[in-house]
């Protein structure tokens, strides 16, 4: 990977300086910079050096130095260490010096670096803070799957409808044009057994118009309540999925997450006391 990188980062040093193109028979000096890096969470993790599996890590988020079970009970940034720059390059470098190949696993492992990346030399490029989130992975793969099955099982369990009866509503449901070529799957009976690797059996694009459309199902089809708190927690993720996926938002809306997603959490353990918040 730092081969790779290492040309491209010649290439950023050159356009740094400035590189002479021809625009309509005139030279002009072109100057750039690396803005982002976009990839799934896997590839992000390659790319800036650290662990693609952060469940081989005790600080298990590329942003912040939080761990498993400080994130169980704190849910605001202000609550947690914010990765930086200069913490990046002493953790790297007491890595380095480790005087064991034991020693620098157990490092590794405590500050979920696998490597110094040569991003980090990027001119002008921040490796801890200009490489988004990847929210197809982190939502539609991982926390609204996760979260939308626990709220399903106990909504089964209190008899307040049936999985039959759910995918009868999703199986008929009059879906919109653009709707129609992701259209959500019937959800597999087995998926409330005991087996905890069944999944919801939805594509990403299909998760995210059942998910919408869930607290329609479950509300105007079901007959479920829309004041019952678990379904409050459906509706009440359902909008910080929006707000993350608007193509804009403003500064304001920036910090409404602030509140709604630590509100959230909150919520969550208070309802389901024995279940884990995902590092993701």
């Amino acid at each position: 990977m730092n081969t790779v990188l290492q040309r491209i980062n010649d290439d950023l040093i050159a356009l740094e300086s400035g590189v002479l193109m021809n625009f309509n028979e005139q030279q002009t000096l072109v100057k750039g910079a690396l803005i982002g890096f976009c990839g799934d969470t896997l590839a992000a993790h390659e790319f800036a050096g650290f662990k693609e599996g952060v469940g081989f890590a005790y600080q298990k988020c590329r942003h912040c130095e939080c761990t498993f079970d400080v994130m169980q009970a704190h849910f605001a940034e202000k609550n947690v260490i914010l990765r930086s720059l200069p913490r990046y390059d002493q953790q790297v470098e007491e890595m380095l010096n480790a005087q064991t190949t034991g020693m620098r696993k157990r490092l590794s492992s405590a500050y979920g670096i696998t490597r110094r990346s040569t991003a980090r030399d990027f001119p002008h490029f921040n490796l801890i803070t200009m490489i988004p989130e990847d929210i197809m992975h982190i939502l539609f793969e991982g926390v609204v799957i996760y979260k939308t099955k626990l709220v399903l099982a106990k909504l089964f369990d209190d008899g307040l409808c049936t999985i039959k009866q759910l995918n009868y509503v999703i199986e008929n449901f009059p879906y919109g044009y653009k709707h129609k070529e992701c259209k959500p799957n019937c959800i597999p009976e087995k998926l409330f057994d005991d087996d905890d690797t069944m999944t919801l059996k939805q594509s990403s694009s299909s998760m995210i118009v059942f998910f919408r459309l869930l607290p329609i199902f479950l509300v105007t089809q079901l007959n479920v309540d829309s004041c019952n708190e678990y379904v409050h927690l459906l509706t009440e993720l359902c909008e910080i999925v929006q707000i993350i996926m608007a193509p804009v938002i403003s500064v304001a809306t920036i910090q409404m997450l602030k509140v709604l997603i630590p509100s959230h959490l909150r919520q969550f353990k208070h309802l389901f006391p024995d279940q884990n918040i995902m590092p993701k």
